[in-house]
């Protein structure tokens, strides 16, 4: 056993098995460096490498570990490994947080996905949407649906609607869940960005996510829009945008109005008498819908629509991304 290690820096400093040490019982002067992969004694002046003293003096490297040195030992031997192979001990990648959702396609048996399931049918959203929207719950956010947001077909945001407990309707994430997964600030991101492939369509510039989905447009997230998210919406090549915020933000509407009169046909909706906002005409029937849409000038087609896999299939109104050329509907449309 070696009694009295001591450790200066990188190095263990213990009695030598080579020559006892003459100089005094209570100095030590064999020197042992991980890193190095050597040993040296100032008085002897033996050295080498560590696998020569575990070979020709085991008892050395032996009480060294009684003593708990060998965690500090083991330490600088995986700090050397990692350092010569990186590849082979790199850490494994951190999921991010959308990766770690559920799926609300398939509820689960747990309670908390199958209400998530049930309050956005209570919304309006159909099957097939809900699969398509790719919405999601998660653990971290439990009280919560999650949706997120992509372009160019990679998530880039996401935003949580509550849907039973109390607190505030929409929550967004965290500056540091943003930059550990990667993701856009919430001034840059337009929801739904990405279902405007096509040149010359009528884009609906809308507030939340059900407001999107109602009109088949694009949402900022908030009712005020940046000039980066402007941006974004105008480099779709749009025909008419229509601007379809909530009745309480006139002021920002005919901010957006003005931002956009002049580069692109502009005009200014807002949702029937009877509702709050457009996310409310999603709990109309089908036919309804269709009307409302027909309305503010959009072409819309009912589809009889199959659900793979679960057993179903419903009435849809779909969007395409033109309109009929000749007469502009939207003249037509009650302010």
């Amino acid at each position: 056993m070696n009694r009295g290690v001591r450790r200066y820096g990188d190095e263990v400093v213990v009695a030598c098995p080579y020559c006892g040490d003459i100089s005094g019982r209570h100095h030590k002067h064999l020197y042992i460096n991980v890193k190095l992969d050597k040993f040296f004694c100032q008085i002897c002046e033996t050295g080498g490498t560590l696998e020569r003293l575990r070979n020709e003096h085991p008892r050395v490297l032996q009480g060294l570990e009684s003593q708990g040195i060998a965690a500090f030992i083991e330490r600088e031997k995986k700090a050397k490994l990692i350092e010569s192979h990186p590849d082979l001990y790199a850490h494994p990648k951190q999921t991010t947080f959308l990766e770690r959702c559920s799926t609300l396609v398939r509820p689960s048996s747990t309670m908390s996905t199958i209400s998530g399931f049930h309050y956005l049918r209570q919304r309006g959203m159909q099957r097939l949407d809900i699969q398509d929207r790719m919405c999601g719950w998660s653990s971290e956010w439990p009280d919560r649906v999650i949706f997120p947001c992509f372009e160019n077909k990679r998530p880039v945001y996401f935003v949580g609607r509550l849907f039973r407990g109390r607190g505030p309707k929409w929550k967004n994430p965290s500056k540091q869940i943003c930059k550990e997964d990667g993701l856009l600030p919430k001034g840059e991101v337009v929801y739904n960005v990405d279902n405007f492939p096509t040149p010359g369509s009528i884009i609906p510039i809308t507030e939340g996510v059900f407001d999107a989905l109602a009109l088949g447009g694009v949402a900022l997230l908030g009712k005020r829009a940046t000039k980066k998210q402007l941006w974004k919406i105008l480099s779709l090549n749009p025909s008419k945008v229509l601007i379809a915020l909530d009745r309480e933000a006139k002021d920002r509407a005919e901010e957006i109005e003005r931002m956009l009169r002049f580069v692109v046909l502009t005009r200014i909706i807002w949702p029937p008498d009877k509702f709050k906002d457009w996310g409310e005409t999603l709990k109309l029937t089908v036919f309804k819908q269709v009307e409302l849409l027909q309305k503010i000038g959009l072409r819309v087609v009912i589809e009889k629509v199959p659900v793979s896999g679960l057993g179903s299939e419903f009435y849809a109104p779909y969007v395409p991304l033109y309109t009929e050329k000749g007469r502009d509907p939207i003249e037509d449309l009650d302010d």
